[in-house]
């Protein structure tokens, strides 16, 4: 890999990760609340399997973020499954939610 550098971290010519102070602050209770820890996170490798790791809890950090008393929304579970890649989740959330709408319901957020 090309050596790479941003405001979390740094890989080196070698895969070698380096967290900036932002970096660690930043990902360090992601990381607890799924049992790594930060310090065993030592190449791209193993920072894309901790990244894959904590893909849930920043995906609902996110959707809490825009919708804080309906996170666990038809339309909240549906963005989750769409990223999760889960088709047989996102098909049956779509048919609720198509027959949501055909009776006239409406979310409120």
């Amino acid at each position: 890999m090309r050596p790479y550098t941003d405001h979390l971290i740094s890989i080196d010519e070698n895969d070698n990760i380096i967290f900036t102070e932002f970096g660690i602050e930043t990902y360090r209770p992601y990381f607890g609340r799924v049992g790594i820890d930060i310090r065993d996170v030592k190449t791209y490798e193993d920072y894309i399997h901790a990244k894959r790791a904590i893909r849930h809890i920043e995906l609902d950090d996110e959707l809490s973020a825009y919708t804080p008393a309906n996170i666990n929304s038809l339309e909240s579970q549906l963005v989750k499954a769409i990223v999760d890649g889960n088709q047989s989740e996102e098909t049956r959330i779509t048919d609720a939610l198509s027959r949501k709408k055909a009776m006239g319901l409406k979310s409120v957020i």
